[in-house]
């Protein structure tokens, strides 16, 4: 096991991306987000899909993380918000360690 260990490090060292390619990690100074908006208006009951694009194309890992900063406000699954009551609040979207947000304002 020791030597299969050796060899796969050995081999991780040789290739253009070093090790990181292998242990299937990014390098989080070359990824970027960008979203689809950056400021929403929406209706209580409403609902809207946010979408983020990771650069460059060709990242390791594009799972992206999405979070309210106030539930009561905005709920969001998979980048679709929901509007739940009055209020200002934003949205949240991480990856790689980089988050990119989106400033949404509830009217009745």
């Amino acid at each position: 096991m020791k030597r299969f260990k050796l060899w796969l490090c050995s081999l991780c060292l040789l290739m253009p991306m070093g090790f990181a390619a292998c242990a299937g990690e990014t390098n989080k100074e070359e990824v970027s987000l960008s979203l689809s908006k950056t400021a929403i208006e929406l209706t209580v009951g409403e609902t809207e899909q946010l979408t983020v694009s990771v650069s460059p194309s060709d990242a390791l890992d594009k799972m992206i993380e999405w979070k309210s900063e106030d539930e009561a406000v905005v709920v969001v699954d998979d980048g679709m918000i929901t509007a739940k009551a009055e209020g200002e609040t934003k949205v949240i979207a991480t990856s790689n360690g980089k988050s990119v947000s989106c400033k949404v304002t509830v009217k009745k």
